[in-house]
C-alpha cells in the first residue's frame, strides 16, 4: 500500500482496509470523468490531502522519487477529468490546503482603479466573491459558485464580466508555484514569461502545483459613471430575466449576441449571458423571488396558459425547460419574460448576481464542451439558425417522437435529442452563449470571441 512518509495531512489508500477504501471512495468523487473510456472512472493509487506546503513538497517529492504521476484538485471542475487520475499515480487535493485571502499593499505603483489580493487556490468563487464584495472590489470570475480557484485561473477563467473586463486569468500577476524538484517559486511574466502564459493556459497540474495567485482587481468606487441610468443611478446597471423556452425568444437573444459580436465599435460596458436550462434546474436558487408565494403563483399562471394540458402533466410540477438572461451594463471608461428583475449596484455587489449556487450541477456522467470563436460575421454565416436549431431539437417540448427522424430519441421532456454514435442520448442540461474579450500577453484588447459552451 503506497504511503508518503513524514506526511502531515490525510491520505487515502486505493487498496486499504475496508473502513479506509469507505473514505476513498469519499474523497474520490469527481465532478466530471475522463472522456476515454478506459480511464472512464477515475481511481488514483493514492488521495493525500496536504495540511500546509511541507506536505505538498512531501508529495511531489515522494512522486518524483517513485515515478509516479501527479493529479492535483482544487475545486474538481476540470471537464475532462484532468483533476484526478488512475493507476499508481497519485492526486493531490487541495480542496482545504490553500483558502488564505488578504489585500495587499502594492510594492509598485499601480493604477488608481486597482488593487492587488493575494487568493489561495482552494478558494471557491462563491468565497472569493463574498470577500471582494466585503472590500468593495470586483474581477472577473466564472459563474459556477463553487469552481476552485486553482483550477480556474489555469483554464482562463470566462465567465459573465468576460466582454468588459477581460478573463480572470488576465488579472493573474503573480504564481506561487511548487516546481518539480519541490522548491517553490514565485513565477511572473517579466522572470519565466514562457512557464506563466504556460501556467494560465496549460490546463491544471501540469506544470507543477499552484497554491496562491496574486490578482490584479477592481475597485467599484472607480466603476460608478458620470451620467445617471434609467433609475437615476450612476453605475452600473444589471438584468436577469427568465422565459419559458421558446425558439423564438432564443433566437431574438442570440441575434443581439451575435451583433455584438459582428459590430467592432459596440461599447464595450455591454455583457449578455444567454442560457437554456432543462426541467431539472431548481429555479429559486436563481431567481430568489420565486420563494414568495405570490410570484411563484403569478409565474405558475403563465406557464399553465403557456403550455398545453398534455406537456403540463409530463412536467409533474417541474419548472418547464428555460431560457435565462444575465445583461449587465458597467461604465468602463470614464414583456414576455416570466420574471424579470432589475438592479442598480456597484460591481463588488453585482459579480455576485452571476452565479449559479450549486455545489454540484448534474449527476454524472457529466458531458460538456466550449467552443469559441472570433468571427465577426456570425450574423452573415447564420451562426444563429444553426444554433438554435441544434438547441431546439434537444429543448423544445412541442416537438415529439413521433415526428422525428428515426435516428433521434425522445428525451424526458418530449423534446427530441440526437443520438451519439453509442446510440445514447447526450447528457447536456444547460447551454450558455455569451461574447467575450480578451487581452494579449502585452495588456490590449484582443478581438472579442462568442463562446458557447453546451453541458
Amino acid at each position: 500500500m503506497a504511503r508518503i512518509q513524514d506526511f502531515q495531512g490525510m491520505q487515502y489508500s486505493r487498496t486499504g482496509d475496508e473502513l479506509e477504501q469507505q473514505d476513498y471512495a469519499f474523497f474520490n468523487q469527481q465532478y466530471a470523468t475522463s472522456t476515454y473510456q478506459k480511464d472512464h472512472d477515475m481511481n488514483p493509487d493514492l488521495i493525500v490531502r496536504p495540511k500546509h506546503d511541507e506536505d505538498v513538497i512531501r508529495a511531489v517529492n515522494w512522486a518524483r522519487e517513485n515515478k509516479v504521476a501527479v493529479a492535483v484538485k482544487s475545486g474538481g471542475h476540470q471537464y475532462s477529468g484532468a483533476s484526478s487520475t488512475g493507476g499508481k499515480n497519485i492526486q493531490v487535493d487541495l480542496s482545504n490546503t490553500y483558502k488564505d485571502l488578504m489585500v495587499l499593499r502594492p510594492k509598485e505603483p499601480i493604477a488608481d482603479d486597482r488593487a492587488l489580493v493575494y487568493i489561495g487556490v482552494s478558494t471557491t468563487m462563491m468565497d472569493l466573491n463574498k470577500y471582494l464584495k466585503h472590500n468593495k472590489l470586483f474581477v472577473p470570475t466564472g459563474q459556477c459558485a463553487y469552481v476552485g480557484v486553482g483550477g480556474h485561473g489555469q483554464t482562463g477563467g470566462y465567465g459573465q464580466l468576460g466582454r468588459s473586463f477581460g478573463l480572470f486569468g488576465d488579472h493573474i500577476k503573480t504564481i506561487r508555484l511548487v516546481c518539480h524538484d519541490g522548491v517553490i517559486r514565485d513565477i511572473t511574466k517579466l522572470n519565466d514569461p514562457e512557464l506563466f502564459y504556460a501556467l494560465l493556459g496549460g490546463s491544471p497540474g501540469n506544470f507543477g502545483i499552484i497554491t496562491h495567485y496574486i490578482v490584479e482587481v477592481y475597485r467599484s468606487k472607480s466603476y460608478l459613471g458620470t451620467v445617471a441610468g434609467p433609475n437615476g443611478f450612476k453605475g452600473p446597471h444589471g438584468i436577469k430575466a427568465l422565459w419559458i423556452y421558446s425558439k423564438e425568444v432564443l433566437t431574438r437573444l442570440l441575434t443581439t449576441i451575435a451583433e455584438m459580436a459582428d459590430d467592432p465599435t459596440f461599447p464595450r460596458g455591454f455583457d449578455l449571458c444567454v442560457s437554456v436550462i432543462s426541467t431539472e434546474f431548481p429555479m429559486a436558487t436563481l431567481f430568489k423571488e420565486l420563494n414568495d408565494a405570490s410570484v411563484w403563483d403569478r409565474v405558475q399562471d403563465k406557464i399553465r396558459n403557456a403550455l398545453e394540458d398534455k406537456f403540463l402533466k409530463l412536467l409533474n410540477g417541474k419548472f418547464p425547460a428555460s431560457i435565462i438572461l444575465y445583461a449587465q451594463w458597467c461604465p468602463t471608461s470614464k414583456g414576455d419574460n416570466l420574471q424579470f428583475g432589475e438592479f442598480d449596484m456597484e460591481m463588488s455587489d453585482m459579480t455576485g448576481q452571476w452565479l449559479f449556487p450549486r455545489a454540484r450541477e448534474f449527476d454524472l456522467p457529466y458531458v460538456k464542451r466550449t467552443y469559441a470563436t472570433k468571427s465577426t460575421t456570425l450574423g452573415r454565416d447564420n451562426w444563429v439558425g444553426a444554433v438554435v436549431d441544434r438547441i431546439d431539437l434537444i429543448y423544445n417540448p412541442e416537438q415529439s417522437s413521433a415526428s422525428a427522424a428515426p435516428s433521434r430519441a425522445s428525451s424526458p421532456t418530449g423534446a427530441t435529442a440526437p443520438r451519439t454514435a453509442g446510440g445514447t442520448r447526450p447528457s447536456s442540461r444547460r447551454w450558455t452563449a455569451s461574447t467575450t474579450r480578451t487581452r494579449s500577453p502585452g495588456g490590449t484588447p484582443r478581438t472579442g470571441r462568442t463562446r458557447t459552451t453546451p453541458s
